[in-house]
């Protein structure tokens, strides 16, 4: 068995043979991620089966990371689809499994993301504000808050923005 340093991460194109996987690590990773933030009854609404049929109609726009042949982070990506930045990519969901947490994963699919949408400034996330963690890593990356507002479940998203480089 290789160790935890030795193991390789493969970034590359999701297909549609990665639903089941990318439905898996979105599922979890919500439950590991947004427990503390949500109430029981929006987490006892998530379901993998539903994370699995939502993750047929994305595969087109996404990166996997794969480590010993599991996926075990996801990214989509498209076009913006706020008004205001008709131009703009949209990184749409990055989900990377806890214990794969903290090995640059998230890092290296936003870098394939960027490239798949280097035709687009800026590159703008959607992220909810009360994830510090989350909010701090979009921040590392060059993004900063533009003081757009949503409301996901009665907690507040915002948006972030980074020009592209």
């Amino acid at each position: 068995m290789m160790t935890e340093a030795a193991q390789s991460i493969v970034i590359r194109p999701a297909d549609v043979r990665d639903a089941d996987a990318i439905g898996h690590v979105h599922y979890y990773s919500w439950i590991e991620t947004y427990t503390d933030y949500f109430s029981d009854d929006v987490m006892r609404g998530r379901s993998l089966e539903r994370s699995v049929e939502m993750a047929k109609t994305v595969h087109a726009h996404s990166f996997v990371a794969v480590v010993d042949q599991r996926v075990v982070a996801f990214a989509t990506y498209g076009p913006s689809r706020d008004e205001d930045l008709p131009d703009a990519a949209e990184i749409r969901a990055v989900y990377v499994l806890e214990p794969f947490q903290g090995r640059g994963i998230g890092k290296r699919l936003m870098s394939a993301c960027y490239e798949a949408l280097s035709c687009r400034d800026p590159f703008i996330v959607w992220v909810l504000e009360l994830n510090k963690k989350t909010v701090d890593f979009y921040s590392a990356q060059g993004f900063v808050k533009d003081g757009r507002k949503k409301t996901l479940y009665e907690r507040t998203i915002i948006r972030m923005v980074k020009k592209a480089e």
